[in-house]
């Protein structure tokens, strides 16, 4: 659970359109008083032309999230492995998106 940091970035498929991807972080608080805080990056795969998707997707909200973990690794300029994990939500398969609040 926790709020979309930035405005979602959209992109599609040259090869199929309306198969559409939606990437953002999200930031967790937890801890006592919840003084701690996680950057999480997101990726929703969905139908471009789906209504639903655009409106939960938007900076600011507060959504809770499942999804499968994907790690990624890249080697970086100077020789170093840079690993990154993402939380890989399929929204018309068994990905979960939830609003908390308003």
């Amino acid at each position: 659970m926790g709020r979309i940091a930035q405005q979602p970035i959209f992109a599609t498929s040259s090869k199929c359109p309306e198969n559409a991807l939606w990437k953002f972080p999200l930031v967790t608080h937890y801890g006592p008083s919840l003084g701690s805080t996680e950057w999480h990056s997101i990726c929703v795969y969905g139908n471009a032309n789906d209504k639903q998707l655009p409106q939960l997707l938007c900076k600011g909200k507060r959504l809770y999230i499942e999804g499968d973990l994907s790690k990624r690794m890249t080697m970086s300029m100077h020789h170093q492995v840079q690993v990154w994990y993402e939380v890989v939500v399929a929204w018309d398969r068994k990905g979960v998106i939830i609003p908390i609040g308003i």
